[in-house]
């Protein structure tokens, strides 16, 4: 599928989400009239990487906007731009996939979707989270803990993708959490395909982090 017709197909999912607050989620959202200028590929490393230059479009139709909020932070929220980086693993997803970190569930729903795709479990350690965005669906499974000891709990080899979408503002992601997880999948699954959200733009922040630390 190419991106134009994943960004029509994404642009046209019906979240079906209440606007609401549990816990120190919240959950809010806008309606885009038609002819609305919105970024759809963004001036980022990752596009940069897929050789994509950043792009705007003129919404042809209405467009529900959703923020979800922790603490008045955003974690995650259904921009095209957003949508956008979401693009290769769902282009990557089939079988039984393992997805981890829930959000506004918009990717489940997509990888959903394919007919290659089976299942879809996704792994969430926010019942807030799941409360306010989770929804039924044959293809999806939504359980209620933490996706790290998961992986290393459960019998990963009923996989065919995983992907890692579970944000953290604490610690170096690339360095505490990436290089790990990605370590302890290649010696225990070296067959199954697996992504992290913009890891590439994690590593660059990890090594310009090192970098400075040596000039200093």
């Amino acid at each position: 599928m190419k991106f134009d017709d994943y960004l029509e197909m994404s642009l046209k999912l019906d979240l079906g989400l209440d606007d609401g607050i549990s816990g120190d989620y919240q959950l809010i959202s806008m309606l885009y009239e038609k002819g609305t200028r919105i970024t759809v590929i963004p001036d980022n490393y990752q596009s940069f990487l897929m050789g994509d230059e950043y792009k705007e479009i003129i919404l042809e139709n209405s467009f529900r906007y959703y923020d979800l909020l922790n603490k008045n932070q955003r974690i995650m929220c259904s921009s095209p731009a957003i949508m956008y980086e979401q693009y290769l693993p769902y282009i990557e997803a089939k079988g039984n996939v393992l997805l981890g970190g829930l959000g506004l569930g918009i990717i489940p729903l997509l990888m959903c979707k394919k007919e290659i795709v089976h299942k879809v479990t996704v792994v969430e350690l926010s019942s807030d989270v799941i409360k306010l965005c989770g929804r039924e669906n044959e293809k999806l499974e939504i359980i209620n803990a933490d996706f790290y000891n998961y992986l290393r709990t459960q019998d990963l080899s009923i996989y065919d993708y995983i992907y890692m979408d579970a944000y953290t503002s604490e610690g170096n992601v690339y360095a505490d959490i990436i290089i790990p997880t990605r370590k302890f999948l290649l010696e225990n699954y070296p067959t199954i395909p697996f992504d992290f959200w913009e890891e590439d733009e994690w590593k660059i922040n990890y090594v310009l982090k090192y970098k400075n630390a040596q000039v200093q």
